[in-house]
């Protein structure tokens, strides 16, 4: 919706388009307005013809619009993902005016108060996004969220990040019975994959020649068709091939050589499970009892989750690069991640290593 001045008559005119469903239906523009407001009002009683008026407009209206928009253009764990939020969310907006200010900035002062802050920033961004498209797509006419806040809680302590150091790794696999949960977790350990692309690898992804891995898909654990189980990594960045260190593709080469025994073997069958991925619960389960295990022979082992082997193996790159020639570039690709994300999520370490650059040069200069 837009009014304006026409310079070619000196009047106002108003123009726009009319949206369904994410696409353009009409177009529209009518000239010869003596002034604005009466050009805004008789567009309001144009519009009137239509059902997708900003007056008829809801919150359920809203987001299945948007639902059917986005399908085109993210992905399907994306769309599953503003599902759950919109189910979370359309409970509240049933008492609220989900076009109003003041109520939307106390409903995320409500989740502020119940949530984390993690938890709150996903419903606060999937608003904000919602609302961005409605605007777009001139559902309506403003985005409420633009002026509202969430309590970034600054002065909250950022809970530290726990790591296993290569002793601590070794104490645990060596309580892991199978061959393949030790492949499993060594590849975690060694090349810092995410849960999902290790668990997507399969054979023609390894070249034991080079010594690569290629990564370029992940296992969706909780889709149950099994044509949608692999999708594409996380980002563009998640594309790479790295190479394994020499322990590494030792152990996943006789692993191999084992799996290559079996008589319907190809290389197309998964490195962990065969047939099919092998699945979270299955790798929980055997973590847990070999952590128990390790435990009772340190009690000082840290309990960490999966998603942990891969931040134990960026601490070991970061706390290396400088006398090992890599930079934060080099390491970046290695995970699958922007330089800027690395940074972000491993500031503090970061931190440390300036501090000893400093330091070496306290001591050159």
């Amino acid at each position: 919706m837009a009014v304006e001045l026409d310079k070619k008559t000196g009047k106002y005119m108003f123009a726009g388009k009319i949206y369904k469903d994410g696409k353009c239906i009409k177009r529209y523009r009518k000239r010869g307005f003596d002034s604005k407001w009466e050009a805004q009002k008789a567009e309001v009683e144009f519009r009137k013809d239509f059902f997708m008026l900003p007056s008829d407009m809801n919150f359920d209206r809203l987001y299945k619009a948007f639902k059917e928009y986005n399908k085109k253009y993210v992905k399907e764990s994306t769309l599953k993902s503003d599902e759950y939020l919109y189910n979370v969310l359309s409970k509240e907006m049933k008492d609220i005016d989900f076009l109003d200010k003041r109520q939307m900035q106390n409903l995320i002062n409500k989740f502020d108060e119940k949530y984390s802050k993690a938890y709150v920033s996903r419903i606060y961004f999937f608003l904000n996004k919602l609302y961005k498209f409605g605007v777009t797509s001139e559902y309506i006419q403003s985005n409420p969220m633009t002026y509202v806040k969430r309590d970034l809680r600054l002065n909250e302590r950022k809970e530290e990040m726990t790591i296993w150091q290569q002793y601590d790794f070794d104490l645990f696999i060596e309580e892991v019975d199978e061959q393949m949960m030790k492949c499993f977790y060594s590849v975690l350990f060694y090349m810092g994959l995410r849960k999902g692309e290790a668990m997507a690898l399969q054979w023609k992804d390894i070249d034991f020649r080079k010594q690569t891995i290629d990564i370029n898909k992940t296992y969706r654990y909780k889709e149950k068709d099994p044509n949608k189980w692999l999708t594409p990594p996380k980002t563009n960045n998640s594309y790479r091939t790295i190479t394994m260190p020499n322990t590494l593709s030792k152990m996943l080469r006789e692993w191999f050589l084992e799996c290559s025994k079996w008589d319907d073997f190809a290389k197309d069958k998964f490195v962990f499970g065969y047939y099919k991925p092998i699945s979270p619960q299955t790798v929980q389960r055997r973590f847990d009892d070999a952590y128990n295990k390790a435990k009772e022979k340190d009690d000082g082992l840290p309990k960490i989750r999966i998603h942990d082997f891969r931040h134990s193996h960026a601490s070991f790159l970061i706390n290396n690069m400088a006398g090992a020639g890599f930079s934060d570039f080099d390491i970046a690709k290695r995970l699958g991640d922007t330089v800027e994300t690395l940074h972000n999520t491993y500031a503090h370490w970061f931190d440390t290593k300036d501090k000893s650059i400093v330091d070496m040069m306290n001591k050159l200069l």
